[in-house]
């Protein structure tokens, strides 16, 4: 009539270990087939983030208006003379190159892809925390559900310190 529980416990304790592992295995497949904005793969962070992609004119009407605001979310400001941007649709890079994030450096022409680019952010030498660049891109170049991507580059070290995206 003496049984060893020791077993048992045993037993018990190794498949709630093994539940436990299989229920963090699984939310973090579903994790990545959301691809939640808090879950960034890319390995640069989103200091500044794409806050929205408007395809309408200042009267309300349809038009694929592809105008696209970029806030700093970050802490501190950025020199943003030493930034360029990078804008990609549906993974593709688009032709239209942003080689400066100031204002008054940055040269339009209808031959670049961008047509305007405005905000705080890109008045004077600094892109401050929480500033904002609204960048009007011709016509048609985001359509309704396009992912979009900018990628911010530091031209001194080419390398990208910031990474988002955002569906049109």
């Amino acid at each position: 009539m003496f049984h060893n529980h020791n077993n048992r416990a045993v037993s018990h304790s190794q498949a709630t270990v093994l539940l436990i592992a299989l229920t963090v295995l699984l939310a973090a497949m579903v994790l990545l087939l959301f691809r939640l904005p808090f879950l960034d793969l890319s390995g640069s962070p989103a200091v500044f983030q794409i806050e929205r992609v408007q395809s309408f004119d200042e009267s309300g009407r349809f038009t694929m208006d592809s105008r696209v605001t970029l806030v700093n979310t970050g802490d501190v400001p950025y020199d943003n003379r030493q930034l360029m941007a990078v804008f990609f649709r549906n993974g593709q890079e688009v032709d239209a190159p942003i080689p400066t994030m100031n204002g008054e450096e940055f040269i339009s022409t209808h031959h670049t892809g961008v047509q305007t680019m405005g905000g705080s952010g890109c008045r004077g030498r600094t892109w401050e925390p929480r500033e904002r660049v609204v960048i009007d891109f011709s016509d048609r170049t985001f359509r309704l559900f396009d992912q979009v991507r900018v990628d911010i580059v530091d031209k001194r070290t080419g390398q990208v310190i910031s990474r988002h995206s955002r569906t049109a």
